[in-house]
């Protein structure tokens, strides 16, 4: 029973992540922005400039594992 509980729940949180982002989305359309430089008045730049930004990070954390980690038998020696 707790199973289905848990699926009911995170299907629940699904969807209000989803609804959530297309009300924001369709109320970005509507509200006037100040734009400090001429890209930030494109519409979805900022939401674009997160992803490619999480992306880097994402990336640059996968580098800085590969330069800094130990090998898988490390402590084996």
């Amino acid at each position: 029973m707790s199973d289905r509980r848990d699926s009911r729940g995170a299907r629940r949180a699904y969807a209000w992540t989803w609804t959530i982002a297309a009300v924001t989305v369709l109320a970005g359309l509507f509200v006037a922005r100040r734009a400090d430089f001429a890209v930030a008045g494109w519409f979805g730049f900022y939401a674009t400039a997160g992803l490619v930004s999480s992306i880097l990070i994402a990336a640059g954390g996968w580098l800085v594992a590969r330069l800094a980690g130990r090998g898988e038998n490390y402590y084996d020696r």
